[in-house]
């Protein structure tokens, strides 16, 4: 959850796993993450908000998103280095880049998406996330 400033607060519960997933959205542009917010929260997750990828790394440090949706270009720590961290503590978080600077990333586990985009492409594209996320897990490939 975050509160009026855009900063995470704690949730009671936060690893209940009757709450629905946890999505982390990751930008340095305050109407992207309150348009992607407002998506993520519409199809029934919870949603969390960084600024930049260190904050991001300081939240999931407190609670694991089962989707992270980043921009690439953010200062402090962009979105290509925050995938980098990520995968280099283990984790195998479903990730969704977003930016109008690349034409495309390819990375393992990473998805992405050209600004501008269709709301019903990010939608899909969360979904797509998730949904091959959980096939992983079932079958314990990465």
């Amino acid at each position: 959850m975050t509160n009026h400033r855009g900063h995470a607060e704690a949730t009671p519960g936060a690893h209940d796993t009757s709450l629905p997933p946890l999505v982390l959205v990751v930008d340095d542009e305050a109407m992207i993450i309150d348009m992607v917010s407002r998506v993520v929260a519409d199809e029934g997750f919870r949603v969390a908000r960084a600024r930049n990828g260190q904050q991001a790394l300081d939240m999931i440090a407190g609670e694991q998103p089962a989707l992270i949706i980043s921009d690439i270009r953010m200062p402090h720590l962009d979105g290509l280095m925050l995938v980098q961290r990520i995968r280099e503590q283990g984790l195998a978080i479903p990730i969704i880049l977003i930016s109008a600077h690349y034409a495309d990333v390819e990375l393992p586990g990473v998805a992405f998406l050209p600004k501008p985009f269709e709301l019903h492409s990010l939608r899909d594209l969360i979904h797509r996330q998730l949904s091959r996320s959980r096939r992983q897990s079932m079958t314990g490939s990465s």
